[in-house]
């Protein structure tokens, strides 16, 4: 569910601890739901997980939802399962829409990691461990820097969570849901909220509400599609204050900020070594392969200055040849990665075209 917050404890200065484990909560100002979406198409978010209570049916102990990233990880809010860092007494359910009726491949997850930093709303993302892999397929996530950020693209929310923007009369549907909602600016959603809008945070909405993540959505994720079409994920439904109220919007974990904790868990790959060559103009990379690499992006830079830095993904190949004009002088180093996972830096090298 959306964290949100009782104000009159925010005025009193005291920040509830209690985190969003039930579909309803007493500090339900704090709120994460769809509101004025549709059904999902069984099958239409194959990487969408419910996080259901270990000694729970479905229908009764799902609390959150989640994203699988990895055959063996999952992606969710950090308030969802902070009580759960040292007993993960949680299961990953893939493959269910309809929480009544389906029953979908249910998961042990065995290992929980919240962000170092998570604090009540801030840095609010967890990585969940499965007891063993899937083979659901995963959602890509998008970039830092990416322009599918921009405000006013059209992005989408998906959960179990509350329908209703009545607060006095929630309902709690079955069926899986979802609802399109522009991006916002920083500076738009903080104009409107009464709590401190970081960078690490993203918005959605309409100005007018009427639709909205609401509670029993926390953890889920806000996805867009890409030029291809592809879907990728930008957002993890955090918090909001009113479920698709006018000037109230929904405050989404940025995921593009927290790429190198995400790849920092989830792989191991080795960095690649790389050789730099330039005979006249024609300046060449090249690397010898890592196994467990799917490819490799090559990162550049203006020497001497460093700035700004640019990257290149030359997918599985293991050299790279281009030709530059003259007094072209450039740092590069390389990557691999696989997937979500990416490996450190190679040794950096740098040229200098006469």
């Amino acid at each position: 569910m959306k964290f949100y917050l009782v104000m009159g404890l925010i005025c009193l200065g005291f920040l509830p601890t209690t985190h969003a484990q039930e579909p309803v909560s007493p500090l339900s100002t704090r709120t994460p739901r769809i509101v004025g979406g549709e059904i999902s198409r069984a099958g239409a978010w194959p990487w969408m997980v419910a996080l259901v209570k270990r000694d729970r049916t479905v229908l009764e102990g799902q609390f959150c939802g989640g994203s699988l990233i990895h055959p063996q990880w999952v992606l969710t809010a950090a308030h969802c399962v902070d009580d759960f860092r040292y007993k993960p007494e949680i299961d990953a359910v893939f493959g269910v829409y309809n929480l009544r009726t389906d029953i979908g491949e249910r998961v042990p997850v065995k290992k929980v990691v919240i962000h170092p930093d998570y604090f009540v709303l801030d840095a609010d993302i967890a990585l969940l461990k499965l007891e063993n892999p899937v083979s659901y397929p995963p959602i890509a996530l998008v970039t830092k820097d990416s322009p599918l950020e921009t405000e006013g693209n059209m992005a989408v929310a998906i959960g179990w969570g509350n329908t209703s923007a009545i607060e006095t009369r929630p309902a709690f549907p079955d069926e899986l849901h979802h609802v399109t909602l522009p991006i916002v600016s920083n500076a738009t959603c903080a104009a409107a909220s009464s709590f401190n809008i970081t960078s690490n945070m993203l918005c959605a909405g309409f100005t007018e509400g009427t639709k909205d993540s609401c509670h029993g959505d926390s953890g889920g994720p806000l996805v867009i599609q890409d030029e291809q079409k592809n879907w990728q994920q930008l957002g993890i439904i955090s918090f909001g204050e009113k479920c698709a109220q006018p000037n109230s919007y929904g405050v989404y974990t940025r995921i593009s900020l927290f790429n190198d904790f995400i790849s920092k868990q989830l792989c191991s790959l080795p960095a690649p070594t790389m050789v730099l060559q330039t005979i006249g103009n024609q300046v060449t990379v090249s690397w010898p392969q890592i196994v467990a690499a799917m490819g490799y992006e090559i990162y550049y830079a203006p020497y001497p200055f460093g700035i700004p830095v640019k990257s290149l993904d030359v997918g599985s190949q293991l050299t790279f040849s281009v030709n530059l004009p003259a007094k072209n002088n450039f740092y590069v180093a390389l990557k691999a990665y696989n997937g979500t996972c990416d490996s450190d830096f190679s040794n950096r090298d740098f040229f200098i075209l006469p």
